[in-house]
């Protein structure tokens, strides 16, 4: 199963602050730079009305959504 792995996430609240700073140290040599040239595709927001959860639920189930899908509840 580790062939099908893929991070898409993490937490940096259990981190000391040193290992907090590395993180952000490696993001800005390595990923940032990524971003920028458009090899990477940035995170987005999809924003879904309150009465299509269903329809977000689907995006999320199918990974269509790199970032957060959002529900306005007004």
């Amino acid at each position: 199963m580790n062939k099908w792995g893929v991070i898409t996430g993490g937490h940096l609240r259990p981190r000391t602050l040193q290992q907090k700073g590395a993180t952000r140290d490696a993001l800005r040599e390595h990923v940032l730079p990524l971003w920028r040239a458009g090899v990477l595709p940035a995170p987005e927001v999809s924003v879904l009305p309150l009465a299509e959860a269903s329809t977000g639920h689907v995006m999320l189930e199918q990974s269509r959504v790199i970032g957060k899908a959002v529900l306005r509840a007004f």
